[in-house]
C-alpha cells in the first residue's frame, strides 16, 4: 500500500467521523508523542488523555445519533442510505476513541511500572 492510499484512507475516516474525529486524532497524536519521547509527564497527563479518548468517542456516537434522528425527521425512514452517514459517524468515532485509549492504557501501566 502506498503512502498516498494510506493518507487518503486516514483523511476519509477523519471526514466521515464528523467534527469529533480530528479531536480524537489530535489527542492520540499528542499522547503518543509524549509516550515515544519518554517524558515522565506522560504518567500524569496521558493517563488523562487515555481517559479522554473514549469519552470523545462516546460524544461522537451521540452526535452521530443526533445526525440520524435529524435525517429521519427530514426524510423519514424510506431511504437507509441517508441514515448510513450518521451510523458511520457514530461507529467510527467510538472505534477511534477505543483504538486510541487501549494502547495508551497499556503504555501508562508500562511506564508507571518502569518508574
Amino acid at each position: 500500500m502506498t503512502y498516498l492510499i494510506l493518507f487518503e484512507r486516514v483523511f476519509d475516516m477523519l471526514r466521515k467521523g464528523g467534527i469529533v474525529m480530528p479531536v480524537i486524532f489530535a489527542v492520540g497524536w499528542l499522547a503518543w508523542c509524549l509516550v515515544l519521547t519518554g517524558k515522565k509527564e506522560y504518567s500524569k497527563n496521558i493517563a488523562a488523555l487515555a481517559v479522554v479518548a473514549p469519552l470523545l468517542g462516546i460524544l461522537g456516537t451521540v452526535m452521530g445519533m443526533i445526525h440520524i434522528f435529524d435525517t429521519i425527521e427530514r426524510f423519514g425512514f424510506g431511504n437507509p442510505i441517508l441514515l448510513a452517514d450518521g451510523i458511520s459517524e457514530a461507529l467510527l468515532t467510538t472505534q477511534a476513541g477505543l483504538l486510541v485509549a487501549f494502547p495508551l492504557m497499556f503504555a501508562n501501566v508500562y511506564i508507571k511500572r518502569k518508574m
